[in-house]
């Protein structure tokens, strides 16, 4: 598999276009286990959740905008996926 198509793979399950049966599937058991494969989904979500708290004040104070600016971000990044870029 090149890198090209692990990136690919795992945008999928990290978006949740995918599950880790799926994901395991196209890339074969991880000695980690599923339950830890799925739990960078969480790793994730958390992640996002940090840095627009951080780069958006009403995140920071728990308003409704976060849940906005969080969707409005998801469905960016479905539109436009991050992916492995190779350096020349």
């Amino acid at each position: 598999m090149s890198l090209a198509a692990f990136f690919h793979e795992a945008r999928r399950l990290l978006s949740g276009e995918t599950d880790v049966a799926t994901f395991q599937a196209a890339l074969g058991e991880s000695p980690s286990g599923v339950r830890r494969v799925a739990f960078y989904r969480v790793l994730i979500r958390r992640n996002m959740d940090k840095i627009l708290r951080r780069s958006v004040r009403p995140c920071a104070r728990g308003s409704p905008t976060c849940a906005l600016l969080w969707d409005r971000l998801r469905r960016r990044l479905q539109r436009r996926p991050p992916g492995h870029r190779p350096q020349p």
